[in-house]
């Protein structure tokens, strides 16, 4: 209707005002709890019609973040990667899989605390996040697991496997190499060492002429997971190989925590 919309809201919190932005903008700064709103219009002439009242809940508080339970942290093919997740007690869950910035399987809903995802294709680092939406619609925030996935075969020939092991602490201000294994052949003269952070971005790329490499002190962030992969030049006319030797993470742990040795032998 024409004319100037005139309102009050009654409850944990009371305030008046006019007009539709003015109702909004209280709306948001109101704590949760039962409100009445009680509106009227006023006419260009001065004349004010009848109160309307609706009496409602609001609840604009976000759900917390998931935990997430369990989740592989690496997988060579065979059965499909699942996961155990704990929240509130109501609402959904919203999840989604992504490789690098891409989404490769959901969004999907459901009200379980368990998933299987369907056959991954592709080896590389993969991301599961997942938030919970309350009864009323609020998102909250997500919570994320990463793994890798190898394919079946465990390493590309004639390699053997990559140290540090799968998932090994270690420190730091640490002086941080890294081994792979050479098995049987003639070896690479030449390797492309290469770095990856939870979401499988890319953060850093060198070259070796061994089969070790020296981390910098700059990617030892404490609390963070970083992901390595190494690939052999076969030299002029061969280029790289076709895979890399394989995948392989490491954990930095706080300042102060005892870890495990940083440099293994094989």
């Amino acid at each position: 209707p024409v004319g100037t919309l005139q309102w009050s809201l009654t409850g944990p919190r009371s305030i008046k005002g006019e007009g539709n932005e003015a109702l909004r903008t209280g709306l948001s700064a109101a704590p949760d709890g039962v409100y009445a709103l009680s509106a009227t219009t006023r006419s260009p002439l001065g004349s004010t019609s009848s109160p309307s009242v609706l009496t409602f809940k609001l609840d604009a508080t976000l759900p917390e973040k998931p935990a997430v339970l369990s989740g592989p942290t690496s997988s060579r093919g065979g059965p499909s990667p699942s996961f155990s997740w704990s929240g509130e007690p109501s609402g959904t869950f919203i999840w989604r899989v992504r490789r690098g910035d891409i989404v490769v399987q959901g969004p999907g809903q459901t009200s379980d605390r368990t998933l299987r995802l369907a056959p991954l294709e592709g080896r590389g680092v993969y991301r599961f996040s997942i938030r919970q939406i309350d009864n009323v619609g609020n998102a909250g925030p997500e919570a994320g697991w990463s793994f890798v996935r190898t394919g079946k075969a465990r390493l590309t020939k004639p390699f053997g496997p990559l140290y540090p092991k799968p998932g090994r602490d270690v420190r730091q201000r640490a002086r941080l190499v890294l081994h792979w294994v050479y098995v049987s052949g003639r070896p690479s003269r030449l390797y492309n060492v290469q770095f990856f952070n939870e979401r499988g971005r890319k953060v850093y790329s060198a070259f070796s002429k061994r089969s070790e490499l020296k981390v910098p002190p700059r990617l030892l962030v404490p609390g963070r997971r970083l992901y390595w992969q190494v690939w052999p030049f076969w030299g002029e006319g061969r280029g790289y190989a076709r895979k890399p030797l394989g995948v392989s993470y490491f954990q930095v742990s706080p300042p102060g925590v005892r870890t495990t040795k940083t440099r293994a032998t094989p």
